[in-house]
């Protein structure tokens, strides 16, 4: 004769261990969500007393955009315009909110474009992540990130003041070497 009491005991602890192995899952994922959420609120509201202090402290027309750069030092940066139609870009050290903003006329100058231009002729790449401003040593520079022929994620640093190269670094793709 066959106990269908193991059998049932069995089963229910096996549902048991599903349902709380699901249950804690889920649970994980919420989390996961909530922390998401709470991360790139909080990127917004930093972004939100950036905007407020440029604002406050300048007179602007418009604000183009604002990203974050990590360099030596932590900064926003913001490009605008101002009521005088010159486009500028102003770095907020999020590191020290008391000190000053540093502000530099885009006038002054060598273009982007220019720079970029002669970079896509120097370089092989696969692919351009991102371009952005960036302040080092009260330098003001032009950060390209992209994938060199290589498969190595690098960073090309030239001076805004005269396009010339400032630095560089690349990583490599360690699972390549598998």
């Amino acid at each position: 004769m066959i106990n269908h009491t193991d059998q049932s005991i069995k089963i229910n602890r096996l549902k048991i261990f599903i349902g709380l192995l699901i249950g804690i899952v889920v649970m994980l994922l919420a989390y996961c969500i909530y922390l998401y959420q709470y991360i790139n609120q909080s990127k917004a509201d930093m972004f939100d007393n950036t905007l407020a202090r440029v604002n406050n402290e300048l007179k602007l027309d418009s604000i183009k955009q604002i990203s974050r750069y990590h360099g030596t030092v932590f900064y926003h940066v913001v490009e605008a315009e101002t009521i005088d139609n010159e486009a500028i870009v102003v770095f907020v050290d999020q590191t020290d909110e008391l000190k000053e903003l540093i502000v530099y006329s885009k006038s002054d100058w060598i273009a982007d474009n220019d720079i970029i231009n002669q970079w896509k002729l120097d370089v092989n790449y696969q692919e351009i992540y991102h371009i952005q401003y960036g302040l080092r040593d009260d330098i003001p520079l032009l950060e390209i990130v992209y994938l060199d022929q290589n498969n190595r994620l690098s960073y090309d640093y030239y001076r805004l003041e005269n396009g010339e190269y400032d630095s560089g670094i690349s990583f490599a793709n360690k699972s390549n070497y598998r």
